[in-house]
């Protein structure tokens, strides 16, 4: 399989349990607790996955983004890809996203993670 295969099929299991109903924080849905944490504009939070950094720089996300980066260091071995490999890895959560959702009848607002 070629490398860029290997990334995104890493990259798409990153994100698949990211988003995840059991993706928790101290019996919490992640998703919800990062989204209580970005109440102004832009209601983005984003990880460096490499340096394990966070914006906001709270505990959750911290922990949030030490959590991400250890689950990527597993997928990508599991995928015969060296980390040293990996120049930038950030994962994104754009709240209140100005999408169209294609179904109704839902709670709260849209977001996108990339």
């Amino acid at each position: 399989m070629k490398i860029r295969s290997r990334l995104k099929h890493c990259a798409s299991g990153l994100l698949s349990r990211f988003i995840s109903r059991n993706n928790d924080y101290q019996g919490f849905w992640t998703l919800g607790l990062l989204y209580s944490c970005v109440r102004v504009a832009p209601r983005r939070v984003e990880f460096n996955l490499i340096s394990e950094d966070a914006y906001p720089n709270n505990i959750i996300a911290a922990s949030v983004a030490a959590e991400q980066s250890t689950f990527l260091r597993a997928a990508l071995s599991k995928q015969n890809v060296a980390w040293d490999s990996v120049k930038r890895a950030t994962l994104t959560v754009q709240f209140n996203a100005g999408v169209r959702v294609g179904y109704t009848g839902t709670k709260g607002e849209p977001f996108v993670c990339t």
